[in-house]
């Protein structure tokens, strides 16, 4: 496995929000014209998205620091590692 590596994750609705939110919060001192629209990550027909490993963590990294962490899970604890186009599972 490697940091660069493909994941993909099932985010959950509290991972979805929190996407949401730092993304408002990133972009809250720009006029409404400028802000970007948040868009999520694309979904596969299973429910994945995917992510370079080291940019999930990036991405979550203080959700994985805050007390909600250990209540709500921002994605499924189950991680596929897409490799090389194979795909397998990191449980």
């Amino acid at each position: 496995m490697h940091i660069n590596d493909t994941v993909k994750v099932r985010l959950t609705q509290q991972g979805k929000q929190y996407l949401q939110d730092q993304h408002d919060m990133l972009f809250a001192n720009l006029p409404l014209h400028r802000k970007p629209a948040f868009k999520l990550p694309t979904e596969d027909a299973e429910g994945y998205c995917k992510f370079q490993l080291w940019i999930l963590f990036k991405d979550f990294s203080a959700y994985f620091n805050s007390p909600q962490f250990f209540s709500e899970l921002p994605f499924q604890a189950e991680i596929e590692i897409v490799d090389r186009g194979n795909s397998r599972s990191l449980d």
